[in-house]
């Protein structure tokens, strides 16, 4: 069995990039450290002398420290080991669910497409979709008229602007045909949205990735309320909205809950000037952690 002492000493290597060992992944151990086996191993010792395995290194560690310690020292230790937050691993699952949905919302409908990055933060959903739009929804079904369908990136960060202006070019070249960023709140859309015209609108809220939580900009309640609400008039039948929500970090909490409770309202939808029943509503969640983030898809019928 290896010292405790061990992990700590291996982990300024594995978080500079030298190979420790061959099968060591810096996600891997993220997982192994889940918070829900923490606390399901601390109501087992009474959260004082914690036992757990950190796999794959298979490092015994014991704790003396109190439950709201430990999870501040796994903060730290994700952040040795390269990890933004608490919420990294599962954001990146999250991410992965959202864009295959928005493939398949993509697929469906017949081009041109109308497509909102509501909040554009990095650019990574952007230039996803800026994928999907210009390169053809998929190598089996190019699509003919994609040159015609447009992406409209909205963020009130000029960082955020910048970033994403910088990966679409790396994906579509310096010149951006179809594509409009804009430096705004998201809380409300550019004029030429015109209602019953966008295939989807997706947001990301919280912060924007990198920035650091103290400084930087994040969404809150009132405006994401108001920017999905106005959303809802934009959708054409068989698009959807995407709504990827944080309820980890301060504030995230309340924007979800708020976002929840009035999607799940008919009034709600009336006074965004629709009908509930036009709309497939579906949570993605986590039943272990609430705290991990979760994706809420709107999706319009087609059929009515």
């Amino acid at each position: 069995m290896l010292p405790w002492w061990f992990l700590f000493s291996a982990l300024p290597l594995i978080s500079t990039g030298i190979k420790a060992h061959p099968k060591i992944h810096i996600q891997d151990l993220a997982n192994a450290y889940d918070l829900h086996h923490f606390h399901r191993t601390a109501s087992i010792h009474k959260a004082w002398h914690n036992t757990f395995w950190i796999d794959p290194l298979r490092v015994h560690v014991k704790s003396s420290r109190k439950t709201s310690r430990d999870v501040t020292d796994r903060r730290r230790w994700l952040s040795l080991a390269g990890q933004d937050s608490l919420e990294t691993s599962s954001a990146e699952s999250m991410r992965g669910l959202a864009n295959r949905m928005w493939t398949d919302v993509l697929t469906r409908l017949e081009p041109p497409h109308t497509v909102v990055d509501a909040t554009c933060g990095n650019g990574h959903d952007s230039a996803y979709l800026a994928s999907l739009l210009f390169n053809g929804i998929s190598p089996q079904r190019p699509s003919s008229n994609s040159t015609i369908s447009s992406l409209v990136g909205i963020d009130v960060n000029p960082r955020a602007i910048g970033e994403t202006h910088r990966r679409l070019q790396e994906i579509l070249g310096d010149h951006l045909p179809g594509v409009t960023l804009v430096q705004q709140s998201h809380a409300r859309f550019p004029p030429q949205l015109h209602n019953d015209s966008v295939s989807l609108v997706v947001w990301n809220f919280g912060y924007l990735p990198g920035s650091g939580k103290k400084e930087c900009t994040k969404t809150c309640a009132e405006s994401s309320l108001s920017s999905v609400r106005d959303a809802i008039r934009l959708i054409k039948p068989g698009g959807a909205l995407s709504l990827t929500l944080y309820p980890g970090h301060r504030g995230g909490d309340i924007e979800a809950s708020t976002l929840e409770s009035q999607l799940s309202s008919p009034s709600f939808w009336e006074h965004a000037g629709s009908n509930m029943t036009l709309w497939r509503i579906v949570k993605h969640r986590s039943l272990t952690n609430e705290r991990a983030p979760y994706l809420i898809v709107a999706s319009r019928r087609l059929n009515r």
